[in-house]
């Protein structure tokens, strides 16, 4: 049978939830696997600012996509947050909906064991030719394994 607790507001719920993932992952969790869509955002808020040791959380996997201006993850060039140096980071008014989000960070990303870029169409081949010379934060993430049709590769 499932446990349920009923919590005041909204924000009780949002930190109760942070708080069992924190446990969770100073537990040494090894397995994260976080739902989207606007109920858990003021979790993951919260999780953004959480005295977490993240350095005994280990990404085995990510995979992302590459957006038009090159921006990956929810971090968008010329915006702050692409020099965040924690393992998380709240962006705020992303230029992009929705305009408030949560991104693992550079370091985190470059963190991870193995990180594939997914960029398909010609519409990102600017993008991937401003990643190729590690001008946009797509590009800034060693390592990483880009896979590309030829429209994207401006070919």
């Amino acid at each position: 049978m499932p446990e349920f607790q009923v919590l005041a507001t909204p924000e009780d719920v949002a930190r109760a939830a942070a708080d069992q993932i924190v446990a969770a992952l100073d537990g040494g969790a090894r397995t994260l696997v976080l739902a989207g869509g606007n109920t858990p955002k003021r979790c993951y808020e919260l999780l953004a600012g959480a005295e977490v040791r993240w350095g005994r959380v280990t990404v085995l996997f990510v995979l992302l996509g590459a957006g038009e201006d090159g921006h990956t993850a929810s971090l968008f060039p010329g915006h702050p947050e692409v020099q965040a140096t924690g393992f998380a980071v709240g962006v705020r008014n992303a230029p992009k909906p929705p305009p408030d989000r949560v991104s693992l960070t550079l370091p985190a990303l470059q963190g991870a064991r193995r990180v594939i870029v997914l960029a398909t169409g010609a519409g990102k081949a600017d993008a991937v030719a401003r990643a190729r010379r590690g001008e946009v934060p797509s590009g800034m993430i060693a390592g990483a394994l880009w896979l590309l049709d030829r429209a994207a590769a401006g070919q």
